[in-house]
C-alpha cells in the first residue's frame, strides 16, 4: 500500500517505481534502512528540455553546463558526459570528479571564492574557463601565468550586485573601468571571456535587469578593445514540487502543524507557476525597456553567448530517498512521531533551519487497515532537533517496523548537501534506477553505473 502520492507533482516513470512495493521494501532493506534512488533517464529528459527552450527559435549561441554540487551522484556525471553539457565545479574534488567521468576540461568552469592554487592550477593545464571572484584571486592566477608557460588563461569576472542584495561572492560594478583596465595590460595572460553572475532568489525581473546591465559592461569591455561575448547567468530556476492544492495547504500552515509547535521562518517555493525550463523560457522572452526587443533577440543580434548552471532544476524529479521505519510513538509533549533508520543528515533542508514540505508517503509491503495518523519524521541520533520532518504528515494509518517512507524529488540538494556520518552511521547509498530496452528496471550502484547503460 502506498499512501499520499496523489499529493505531489510526480514524474511517471518514478510513480511505477515507487509502485513496485517489494523492491523498495527490500532494497531499503538490504542497504541499511536508507538509500538513494537516482534516475538518469528523468536527468537526461531535464537536459533536454533547457536545451529545447535555448535551441528555439535558431540562432543563441549557449551551453549548458551542470551545477555540480547539486548532486554527488556520479550516474548524473555520466548523463552529462554522453549529453555533452559541462560542468559548474567549486572545487578540486568536484573538478576531479567531471573530468573522471569524460567531462572535457575546456567544459567545466569553476566558481566559488578564493580558489586554492592546485584547483586553478588544473584549470590552466586543461583550459576551462576560470569564474574570478575577487581581486585576490585574479592576483593569484596573475602569479601563476607568470611562473610557468601557460596558455592564455579563460576567465570571466563575476559580479556581485547586480541587485539591491548583499553578495560575499564577486566585484562591485564600480570596479569594471579598473577590472578592463587590468585585462588590457596583461592581454598575454587572460582570454576575459565575459561576465558572469549568480542570484538568490526567484525572480525573473531581478534577472532579466541583471543580464541587461551585463550587455552595458560587455560593451564597454568591446569599445575598450576585450572582444567577450559570454553572459553567464547561473542558476536559480524554480522547481515545482507539489499540487496546486497542496501548495494551498502549505500556504496555510500555522505553529500548531508542526512537531512541538516550532514552525520554521520559511521556506523554499516548492509551488511555482513558473518553473525549470519554462523560467528560463520566459526570462529570455522578457522585453528590454529601453529598446523594445527581447533579451533573446539581443544577445542573438550581438552575438553573445549565454551559460546557464542549473543544478535543481536539471535534477528535478530525478532522486527519491527512501527509510526504514523503527516504530511510531507517542511523545510526552502529546505529539506523534514517526522514527525512521536515518537522521536530518540525510535530507538537507533542516540546513537552511527549514522543512523539506513534500512528502512523505508510506510503502508497505503488506495491505494495512486505513486509520489515519498525524505525525512527524524523528531520526536515529541523540539530539532533540534530529527532525526529519517537523510538519505534521497526515498517514494513512500508523507507519510500522518493515515500512518505508518514500521522500520525492530529493536529488536536488536534499540527499548529500549536509551530509554527516554522526555517530559513525553509515552514510545512505545511492542506487541508478533505469530500464533497458525492453521496459524492464535495471539497478546498479552509482558508482558503476555508466554512460554504456542508457
Amino acid at each position: 500500500m502506498i499512501s499520499e502520492l496523489q499529493n505531489h507533482d510526480i514524474h511517471k516513470d518514478v510513480a511505477d517505481f515507487i509502485s513496485r512495493r517489494d523492491d523498495i521494501v527490500k532494497m531499503t532493506e538490504m542497504h541499511g534502512g536508507s538509500v538513494h534512488f537516482l534516475f538518469p533517464d528523468v536527468f537526461r529528459e531535464n537536459i533536454r528540455a533547457f536545451r529545447q527552450v535555448l535551441k528555439e527559435p535558431a540562432g543563441l549561441d549557449h551551453d549548458i553546463s551542470f551545477a555540480v554540487k547539486a548532486n554527488k551522484g556520479m550516474s548524473f556525471l555520466e548523463v552529462a558526459s554522453k549529453e555533452g553539457i559541462g560542468c559548474d565545479v567549486s572545487s578540486i574534488y568536484e573538478y576531479r570528479a567531471a573530468l573522471g567521468h569524460g567531462i572535457p576540461g575546456e567544459r567545466i568552469t569553476l566558481s566559488g571564492p578564493s580558489k586554492n592554487l592546485d584547483f586553478l592550477l588544473l584549470a590552466f593545464l586543461l583550459g576551462s574557463r576560470i569564474s574570478v571572484d575577487s581581486w585576490g584571486e585574479l592576483d593569484d592566477i596573475h602569479s601563476m601565468t607568470k611562473k610557468a608557460d601557460f596558455k592564455k588563461v579563460r576567465i570571466l569576472f563575476r559580479i556581485g550586485d547586480l541587485t539591491n542584495r548583499a553578495s560575499r561572492f564577486g566585484f562591485s560594478q564600480k570596479e569594471l573601468p579598473e577590472l578592463i583596465n587590468f585585462v588590457r595590460r596583461n592581454k598575454k595572460a587572460f582570454i576575459c571571456e565575459g561576465f558572469a553572475f549568480h542570484l538568490d532568489g526567484y525572480s525573473i525581473e531581478e534577472r532579466a535587469v541583471a543580464i541587461q546591465d551585463i550587455f552595458k559592461y560587455i560593451e564597454s569591455a568591446r569599445a575598450a578593445g576585450i572582444q567577450c561575448s559570454v553572459i553567464n547567468i547561473g542558476g536559480g530556476y524554480a522547481v515545482n514540487y507539489v499540487t496546486e492544492e497542496q501548495g494551498i495547504i502549505f500556504d496555510a500552515l500555522s505553529d500548531t502543524d508542526f512537531f512541538a509547535g516550532n514552525k520554521p521562518k520559511g521556506f523554499y517555493p516548492y509551488r511555482s507557476h513558473i518553473n525549470g525550463p519554462d523560467f528560463l523560457k520566459v526570462l529570455l522572452n522578457t522585453i528590454i525597456l529601453y529598446n523594445h526587443e527581447s533579451i533573446r533577440d539581443r544577445m542573438i543580434t550581438n552575438k553573445y553567448q549565454l551559460i546557464i548552471e542549473p543544478g535543481r532544476a536539471l535534477l528535478h524529479q530525478a532522486g527519491i530517498t527512501c527509510f526504514s521505519v523503527k516504530e511510531s510513538r507517542t511523545t510526552s509533549s502529546g505529539d506523534n512521531i514517526v522514527n525512521v533508520d536515518a537522521n536530518i543528515n540525510m535530507l538537507s533542508e533542516q540546513w537552511f533551519n527549514t522543512d523539506f514540505l513534500p512528502g512523505p508517503a508510506v510503502v508497505s509491503a503488506q495491505k494495512r487497515k486505513l486509520s489515519s495518523y498525524r505525525a512527524s519524521v524523528g531520526g536515529n541520533t541523540c539530539l532533540e532537533m534530529d527532525l526529519l520532518t517537523k510538519r505534521k504528515v497526515d498517514f494513512p494509518y500508523p507507519p510500522v517496523r518493515g515500512d518505508v517512507l518514500v521522500y520525492l524529488n530529493t536529488a536536488g540538494y536534499q540527499m548529500d548537501s549536509n551530509e554527516s556520518m554522526f555517530h559513525q552511521i553509515p552514510l545512505p547509498q545511492k542506487v541508478a534506477v533505469f530500464r533497458d530496452g525492453t521496459g524492464k528496471w535495471l539497478y546498479r550502484q552509482d558508482t558503476y553505473f555508466s554512460r554504456l547503460d542508457i
